[in-house]
């Protein structure tokens, strides 16, 4: 998954934020790689899909004041990806094989004191950035990248 990263601007320095990165079906398709090219299936499950909670990771550094989100850039570094629904971890997040994804990075300021109320936060700013759209894959689907891969592996055994 390419990694994102971003920097914002305009945040009060002494309010609290969070921010998060969910990743939003970007159609209602599911795909597959045929004689060289992605081709589209509809879905059988468009009910189950508009009916899932949100898909969300919460970045490491959330709740923290709006100074820390500006002085340096926002990194989804530690953000793993995985079809397999049988991971609990916190830095892991659940994605079905074979769809398209938005990364949307959300933030959140706190309207109240507390960094531990969810129920006190406010959407402030939203972005969607259409050249991070992928589909997720369980393995590479272009030969090409899996002979490099190959080859990799047998020069580095």
């Amino acid at each position: 998954f390419p990694l994102i990263r971003s920097r914002v601007f305009g945040l009060d320095d002494k309010a609290l934020y969070t921010v998060q990165i969910e990743f939003r079906f970007s159609d209602e398709f599911k795909y597959r790689f045929y004689n060289g090219e992605w081709k589209t299936t509809p879905r059988t499950d468009i009910r189950t899909m508009h009916s899932q909670p949100p898909i969300i990771y919460q970045h490491p550094d959330s709740p923290n004041y709006g100074s820390h989100w500006k002085k340096d850039i926002i990194s989804f570094s530690k953000l793993k990806l995985t079809n397999s629904q049988n991971n609990k971890k916190s830095d892991i997040v659940f994605l079905q094989s074979l769809h398209k994804y938005d990364p949307v990075i959300n933030i959140y300021k706190h309207a109240g004191k507390s960094s531990d109320a969810n129920e006190d936060m406010v959407l402030v700013h939203s972005c969607l950035f259409k050249e991070t759209q992928f589909i997720a894959v369980t393995a590479y689907q272009n030969e090409r990248v899996s002979h490099i891969l190959i080859y990799l592996k047998n020069i580095f055994v």
